[in-house]
């Protein structure tokens, strides 16, 4: 079990404030621990939950936690923790009721929750600086001009109101511009230096307007050390469960809303009988019980009335395991629903040169397309992303699909350059 940081008898130089354990945080931190130990000015602290500590242990698990050491980490106490998962689970029964509300757009309680715990143990452990890694969770407080422990930077996920113009309803075109409000106001703030995105035209759109600086930044991605031979990946399919003469659709990562898992199954029901034959349908990644539960009725329906076989792997997997799966792939899905940020899932595929179905709206269609990662398609539309997956079966892969292409962007995304780019935009606010 990791140890952990019981006071705060120093200042360090950053603080990573996470209070999510899912999504891409875990390997963000990890190369910006791997980073920091090369190029870092002092010491790296990260605030995290128990949660964290116990579904990722590889982000610190060859460092020691104690005095004089270059990285530390903490917990928050466990009553904050049992009442983020009490608020989280509110704002995810609405989630999963109807498929529009999400914890970060609209409960108010959590959001308010997560200021209130930046604040205490900003105070708590003292830093130069800290860097928010889900800067969306912030924007409220931070547009009000609520003080911070700190000064602050952050990355922000999900700009939305980048894409207004394709908003389909006048719920959406509300929150956009809403956001688009709060994230102006929040970059006047007067504790906030920078902030990170993945979207172009966030950083294009917002430099020089507001006080606080908008940097680009490269979503990054771990690249395989090596790319298994055809023997070797016929004994990895062998293992996972695949039958040989069954193609692997991949969908990966923890199952959340947006991910469009709901949408992907909605579209096997549009598959021909001859195409369900030859699907081999992954699901891994990990996921709250009331998913988890609604996955395994429909997981079940499904089985019982097609040809299609689906495996699914309930877990967060280390990166043997993910290796193994993206190896054993021969395409893979990310049909996000109305996403307006990037996802680390395309990268995945690039690095691993395999062809991607993904959504045909914001950052990730543009990116798709513009890459030659596969195909783009109307993820709301069930009879779309099931023409796309028979258009994928077969030795003929799809002509929008260019393996090098989509290699050569991965190779320009890799987490090495992610960390040496944060820390050297960090720098001067940490001395």
């Amino acid at each position: 079990m990791l140890k952990v940081e019981l006071g705060g008898e120093f200042v360090a130089e950053l603080t990573l404030f996470e209070l999510w354990s899912g999504g891409h945080t875990p390997n963000y931190i990890r190369w910006l621990v791997e980073a920091w130990q090369s190029q870092g000015p002092g010491t790296l602290r990260a605030i995290i939950t128990n949660r964290f500590l116990k579904q990722h242990e590889y982000v610190f698990r060859d460092l020691l936690n104690v005095p004089g050491s270059v990285i530390r980490w903490t917990a928050i106490d466990d009553a904050d923790e049992v009442a983020i998962e009490a608020a989280r689970t509110r704002a995810q029964a609405v989630d999963s009721a109807s498929g529009k509300a999400s914890e970060t757009a609209g409960d108010d309680t959590l959001l308010s929750l997560y200021w209130t715990l930046l604040q205490k143990y900003g105070r708590k452990f003292p830093s130069r600086h800290i860097l928010l890694m889900n800067l969306d969770e912030y924007l409220l407080p931070l547009s009000a001009g609520r003080a911070a422990p700190a000064d602050l930077s952050g990355i922000f996920f999900r700009p939305n109101y980048i894409y207004r113009s394709k908003a389909v309803s006048d719920e959406f075109r509300i929150f956009d511009v809403v956001q688009e409000q709060l994230v102006r106001r929040s970059l006047n703030h007067p504790q906030l230096r920078l902030v990170f995105s993945y979207v172009p035209e966030v950083a294009e759109g917002l430099h020089g307007r507001e006080t606080a600086k908008v940097i680009h930044l490269h979503n990054p991605v771990q690249l395989p050390t090596r790319h298994a031979s055809l023997v070797e990946k016929a004994t990895i399919r062998s293992r996972l469960g695949v039958p040989a003469d069954r193609e692997l659709f991949l969908f990966f990562g923890e199952i959340r809303g947006p991910k469009g898992l709901w949408k992907l199954l909605d579209s096997l029901r549009f598959l021909r009988a001859d195409q369900e034959a030859r699907i081999c349908l992954a699901i891994v990644g990990q996921a709250e019980a009331v998913v988890e539960q609604r996955l395994a009725s429909e997981l079940k329906e499904i089985g019982a009335s097609t040809q299609l076989m689906i495996l699914r792997r309930a877990a967060y997997v280390d990166d043997t395991e993910l290796f193994e799966w993206f190896t054993a792939a021969d395409v893979v899905i990310a049909p996000y629903v109305r996403h307006a940020g990037t996802s680390g899932i395309l990268l995945l595929a690039a690095a691993y040169r395999k062809p991607l179905i993904s959504q045909d709206y914001g950052a990730m269609a543009k990116v798709v397309r513009e890459n030659s990662l596969g195909l783009t398609v109307d993820t709301n539309d069930p009879t779309q992303l099931a023409r796309a997956i028979g258009r994928c079966l077969g030795e003929t892969p799809p002509h929008e699909w260019n393996a090098e292409k989509a290699y050569g962007f991965a190779l320009n995304h890799s987490h090495e350059k992610f960390g040496q780019t944060l820390i050297g935009a960090l720098q001067p606010f940490l001395v």
